[in-house]
C-alpha cells in the first residue's frame, strides 16, 4: 500500500515536470516566432533633419488606410549605430549592359531560376550622409502605418537630393539612350531628370508624343518556351524575361530605374521619344 502511494507521488511529480518543460518550450517558440506586425517599410522624402532624427514625408502611405493622395504623412524616424545605412550607386552603363548580356546568355543554357541584374549597387555609408531632400526607403521593426515615431533598422538613400535647374532643351541632336534612376520630377509632369552611375544628371523633356511603358515579368513558362524556340532556331530574337506594358508619366517616381530614348545630348538634355520603367528588384 505504501509502495503504491510512493508511485502515485512519483508519477505526479513527473507529470508536473513534463508540463513545466512543455510550457517553457511553448513560451520559447512563441517568443522566437516572427509575428506579422504589418507594414514595416516606407519610402519618402526627408523634409527635416536634426542630428540623428529625420522627419520623412512617407509618400508610399498616401492614399493608404483612408489617407488622401495629397495629404502629407509625416513620420519621425530615428537612426543610431545599429541602423544599417546604404546608398544606391548607379552602375556604369557598360557594366550593366555586360551583366544583362551574360544573364540573357545564361538563360539559354541554364534552367535554374536566376534574377536579372540590377542597374545599381548599394554602398554602406554613415547616417550623416542623409540630407534634406533625399528620397529614402526605411525599414523598422514596427508597423509604420500605426506609429508616427520609430527607430529605423535600415535606411537606403535612393537618389541624389539636389534638384536640377532646367534650361530649355533644344530638340536637336542624334538618337540617344540613357539608363539610370529618376532623380527629380517636375510637378507639372513635363520634365524629369535621370541620374547616371557616373554622377551626371541628364535632363529629360517629355511631350504628348512621348511613349511611356513599363517592364512586366513574363511567366516562367513563357520565357522557357521562348528560350527553347531561340535555341531551336524558330525564334530569331534573343528572348528576355520581361515584356513592355503601356504606362503613364504618373507612374514614374523618384528612385525608379528607367531607360529613356530620344533626341538630344546629355549636356543640353534629351527630348524623350520613349521612356520605360525597368523591372523592379522585387519582381
Amino acid at each position: 500500500m505504501e509502495q503504491e502511494k510512493k508511485k502515485k507521488i512519483l508519477y505526479t511529480i513527473l507529470a508536473l515536470v513534463v508540463l513545466i518543460v512543455v510550457a517553457i518550450a511553448i513560451s520559447y517558440i512563441a517568443g522566437n516566432t516572427p509575428r506579422n506586425i504589418g507594414n514595416v517599410v516606407i519610402s519618402g522624402i526627408v523634409e527635416q533633419k536634426n542630428g540623428n532624427v529625420l522627419v520623412v514625408d512617407a509618400i508610399t502611405l498616401r492614399g493608404v488606410a483612408g489617407n488622401s493622395q495629397d495629404q502629407k504623412i509625416l513620420k519621425t524616424v530615428t537612426f543610431d549605430s545599429t541602423t544599417l545605412v546604404k546608398k544606391q550607386i548607379q552602375k556604369d552603363i557598360s557594366l550593366f549592359e555586360k551583366e544583362q548580356a551574360i544573364f540573357l546568355e545564361s538563360q539559354k543554357t541554364n534552367n535554374t531560376k536566376t534574377e536579372p541584374p540590377l542597374p545599381f549597387i548599394e554602398e554602406r555609408v554613415e547616417g550623416n550622409t542623409i540630407t534634406i531632400g533625399d528620397f529614402v526607403t526605411i525599414r523598422a521593426n514596427k508597423n509604420v502605418e500605426e506609429y508616427n515615431e520609430f527607430l529605423a533598422t535600415s535606411i537606403i538613400i535612393n537618389n541624389p537630393s539636389s534638384a536640377p535647374k532646367f534650361s530649355d532643351i533644344p530638340n536637336i541632336g542624334a538618337p540617344k539612350k540613357v539608363v539610370g534612376v529618376v532623380g527629380w520630377k517636375a510637378d507639372d509632369n513635363t520634365r524629369f531628370a535621370v541620374d547616371k552611375g557616373d554622377g551626371t544628371r541628364v535632363q529629360i523633356k517629355i511631350s504628348s508624343n512621348t511613349i511611356f511603358s513599363k517592364q512586366g515579368k513574363k511567366s516562367d513558362t513563357q520565357f522557357k518556351e521562348e528560350t527553347e524556340a531561340y535555341k531551336n532556331g524558330t525564334l530569331v530574337t534573343i528572348p528576355v524575361p520581361f515584356i513592355d506594358e503601356p504606362s503613364d508619366i504618373s507612374n514614374f517616381q523618384v528612385g525608379d530605374a528607367v531607360e529613356v530614348q530620344g533626341i538630344g545630348d546629355e549636356i543640353q538634355g534629351i527630348h524623350a521619344e520613349r521612356a520605360t520603367l525597368l523591372l523592379s528588384p522585387e519582381n
